[in-house]
């Protein structure tokens, strides 16, 4: 028996076996599996409304399995058991790759017991759209594959049968409702998403990277191609044109700067983005880098972003903003150990150029290790010229050397003022807060110039010499002042070392606190891990309490079929009687007359039609 009709739908893509009425056999399917294994045009197949028989379904299967383009399969009243589905057609139907709508509709003979079969379909492949309508599942079954469902990100369709019950057929609306809304915000999201601008010259530029290019600060040149050749000249800079104006600041670029930037070799540049939005001054062409992988393109472009901030540096480096310069107007005497007092008429220069809350951090000009904050309305600001014209000369504020520091002779002014000095460092603990008010006052006494001894130019000569040629000191080094032996016993010298690893400080416990953040980003990651162990668990648990089940319905089942089978044994015995025959060693059984109610004297055991039953 042949098909009834034309079976290929072109427009649809889809071999239509459908109501063939008695026409789709094993044959068929054989030689439809040698034709779709290797076309990819017809990806949907439908067989529905034809009762397949065991060696159809088994052609079905073979079909199905494994195949690489099929996307669509139909089986609509055909006779399907839980059997079947179960240990051939669902196994087949778990090996398609690129399913996406299964229709199994009017298949009465499915039942709960192809409940756990579904729901691995619906987990373990992509398929998007389910048909069970028409089907024998109940509430129970319902539970199983709304389950499956939960779990799964793919599912936008999903129609159950009514015997499920309404709470099922809410849940599995649930779980499709909000598969539906995340594809939809995918497909919005490729519909807005642009084809990538590039120029004839200009690598492509991801949209993850265009936040690090919205706001340049210098021009970018126009440079070479990547196609041109290798001993072609550069191309002059070109600013960027006037319609940028809003959006990238101006910058007078060095001449320096511009002929380093022309004269070394850089990979091409992406097009410059105005609030995430390409600038008019694009290109809407394809180039290579169209085609190019893209781990390769975004490798480019970071390498290039990378050689740019290189080349930013000594720009940003000649920026330098202009430093303030104040003056002390009112006296100001520390009570916190950042604060920083001053006497009136001291030239300060500001650390950092932004006041905060009116506080602004300073230093004294003359002395570098007195820093702190300072109350801004305490001070009056000044120019350099002012600042440096108030300085005094540079001979007057010199600090001691580090012979004088350490020499034995001494006026006793300088004595006295460090005794105090160190009976308080001796009579007070150690601690890391430092009173930078009462520090101001030791530092002033030891620059006073009553203070300084009298030396002879070959004694200062013969203490300067093992220093010069021993320790190779910095500039910032020597405006500090000499290094004490012992640390502890100059209050001058801890407050400098202190101030000197400030920024190391700050910078440990930027440390500590982006290491307590990813500690406590690893505790929400293991707690979110944990929790879902523990929805794991409780699914499998469920599992295998159905699987208990249905193990226990199995026993049962085959308890009460050898029960079944006993009985209908019994009942078709063929013999109920015992049957006298006597046997003797080398002789046939002799018979014997028996007394029956319907035989006479004398008649045989072998004669009659009652039962009979044999006896040792």
């Amino acid at each position: 028996m042949g098909l009834l009709r034309q079976v290929l739908d072109p427009n649809r893509r889809c071999v239509d076996l459908s109501d063939q009425r008695g026409g789709l056999t094993a044959g068929v399917l054989e030689s439809l599996r040698t034709f779709l294994r290797y076309n990819d045009r017809y990806v949907h197949l439908c067989v529905s409304d034809n009762v397949l028989g065991s060696a159809a379904i088994a052609g079905l299967c073979a079909l199905i399995k494994r195949h690489p383009h099929l996307i669509a399969l139909e089986a609509q009243h055909c006779g399907l058991l839980d059997k079947d589905f179960r240990f051939y057609v669902g196994p087949a139907i778990l090996t398609m790759r690129h399913l996406t709508f299964v229709d199994l509709s009017r298949n009465c003979g499915l039942t709960d017991v192809s409940a756990e079969t579904l729901a691995r379909i619906l987990v373990e492949t992509d398929v998007e759209t389910v048909r069970l309508f028409g089907t024998s599942l109940t509430e129970c079954g319902g539970r199983v594959i709304a389950t499956a469902a939960a779990n799964t990100t793919t599912l936008v369709s999903c129609e159950l049968p009514f015997t499920v019950g309404s709470a099922v057929l809410e849940d599995i609306e649930v779980c499709t409702r909000r598969n539906r809304a995340h594809r939809a915000i995918l497909n919005n999201a490729s519909a807005h998403y642009t084809r990538l601008q590039v120029r004839r010259s200009r690598l492509p530029c991801p949209p993850a990277l265009k936040h690090m290019e919205a706001n340049p600060m210098v021009a970018i040149d126009e440079l070479l191609s990547l196609e041109s050749k290798p001993g072609a000249p550069p191309r002059s800079p070109t600013l960027l044109p006037p319609s940028l104006s809003s959006s990238v600041p101006s910058a007078q670029v060095p001449s320096s700067f511009a002929a380093a930037s022309v004269a070394n070799t850089k990979v091409a540049s992406t097009a410059v983005t105005r609030r995430g939005k390409v600038t008019p001054d694009s290109l809407d062409e394809v180039t290579m880098w169209d085609w190019a992988d893209p781990a390769m393109s975004t490798t480019l472009h970071c390498l290039y972003l990378l050689d740019r901030q290189a080349q930013l540096a000594p720009n940003r480096a000649n920026s330098v903003v202009a430093m303030r310069y104040f003056v002390v107007a009112h006296e100001f005497q520390a009570e916190e150990d950042v604060e920083l007092s001053v006497f009136k008429g001291e030239i300060l220069c500001a650390t950092e150029g932004i006041a905060q809350d009116g506080w602004i951090k300073v230093e004294v000009t003359m002395d570098a290790r007195r820093r702190g904050f300072v109350p801004i309305s305490y001070l009056r600001e000044i120019s350099a010229a002012e600042a440096s014209a108030s300085m005094p000369a540079p001979a007057s504020s010199a600090p001691p050397s580090a012979g004088e520091s350490t020499s034995p002779m001494r006026t006793p002014q300088r004595a006295g003022g460090e005794s105090p000095a160190r009976a308080a460092l001796a009579n007070t603990t150690i601690s890391t807060s430092l009173n930078l008010g009462n520090c101001s006052d030791v530092v002033k006494k030891g620059s006073s110039p009553s203070l300084q001894p009298m030396r002879s130019p070959e004694t200062a000569a013969a203490h300067a010499a093992p220093t010069s040629s021993s320790i190779h000191l910095t500039p910032a080094q020597q405006a500090a002042g000499p290094v004490n032996r012992h640390l502890l016993e100059n209050p001058n010298a801890v407050v400098d070392a202190f101030m000197k690893n400030e920024v190391y400080f700050n910078q440990l416990m930027q440390r500590r606190a982006s290491a307590l953040a990813q500690m406590q980003s690893g505790l929400e990651e293991a707690m979110t891990e944990v929790a879902a162990c523990k929805d794991r668990s409780a699914v499998l648990t469920r599992k295998l309490h159905d699987l208990d089940g249905v193990v226990e319905r199995e026993r049962q089942r085959w308890m009460d079929r050898v029960e079944e089978e006993k009985a209908h044994v019994s009942r078709s015995a063929p013999y109920s009687a015992p049957l006298a025959v006597p046997v003797s060693c080398g002789t046939t059984p002799v018979r014997s007359p028996i007394i029956g109610p319907r035989s006479g004297l004398g008649r045989s055991v072998l004669d009659d039609d009652s039962p009979r039953q044999l006896r040792a």
